[in-house]
């Protein structure tokens, strides 16, 4: 890691030194750890310039461009992003990680055929990385393109198989081609890859959703501190037992996003 006295005086330090300080600066905010986060952002903001100027190569210039756009990113830059991206993909036109972030910059902006098209031509140039289909069939469900997002998450999964996002995306795209048990079957896996509340919460609104309200209350008062949990026991309950719904709304009544709602249900 760069010394004090080389973030002061950024002519002592290499570029290949600074191409590393670069890319955690970058993949910082992944690991949420602000303080780190804070001081590699003000590392680069010092050596920017110097980098800029001495960059050579290239592959200097694919990372360098990758590397501003991932920060643009998640900055919420996205337009900016996107030319970043873009000039990376210039120096590499296969540079499948370029392609998938200009891809997801497209997402954010609405821009779904320029998104889609990305996604695509990341899939084709690295067929063997899960990500580049699972982003892939991201975009084609967005588009409503089922079957082909079908095609996409099933090539991921085939490649990465222990990854409860693809089967949850696999059971969304389950549900839109009309085909429920299957789509049971893929977010059942999800919620058993990873029992973070969100996807118990996918797999009981899944069950409630099919008319198996018992078994899908069941799942969900297994996160019955989770309001969104908590809001779709209350309202699957209200016509049939108003009394024990208005218990799951009376608990509603501190959440900012149910506060309303609840008030209403509570008033009938």
């Amino acid at each position: 890691m760069s010394s004090k006295n080389e973030i002061n005086n950024p002519k002592k330090n290499s570029i290949n030194s600074f191409s590393k300080d670069l890319r955690i600066a970058a993949f910082a905010p992944f690991i949420k750890r602000n303080s780190l986060l804070n001081k590699h952002l003000n590392l680069f903001k010092n050596y920017t310039n110097f980098f800029a100027a001495n960059i050579n190569t290239n592959y200097e210039k694919q990372i360098y461009f990758y590397t501003i756009g991932i920060i643009q990113f998640k900055s919420c830059l996205y337009n900016e992003a996107i030319t970043s991206f873009s000039e990376a993909i210039y120096e590499r036109p296969e540079y499948a990680s370029a392609l998938i972030m200009r891809a997801l910059c497209y997402l954010k902006t609405k821009k779904l055929d320029s998104a889609y098209d990305d996604a695509a031509l990341a899939a084709l140039y690295e067929p063997k990385l899960p990500l580049a289909s699972y982003i892939h069939a991201y975009i084609s469900y967005k588009r409503k393109d089922n079957d082909i997002a079908l095609e996409s998450i099933e090539k991921a999964i085939k490649l990465k198989n222990n990854d409860a996002y693809y089967y949850l995306l696999k059971g969304k795209i389950l549900n839109k081609l009309n085909k429920p048990e299957k789509a049971e079957e893929a977010l059942k896996t999800s919620m058993a890859l990873n029992n973070n509340q969100y996807f118990v919460f996918e797999y009981g609104k899944h069950l409630i959703n099919q008319n198996q309200i018992q078994n899908g209350i069941k799942i969900l008062t297994e996160i019955n501190d989770y309001p969104h949990a908590v809001y779709l026991i209350a309202k699957t309950l209200f016509p049939i037992d108003k009394h024990e719904s208005k218990k799951y709304f009376q608990r509603l009544l501190t959440s900012s996003i149910y506060r309303e709602i609840s008030l209403l249900y509570l008033s009938r």
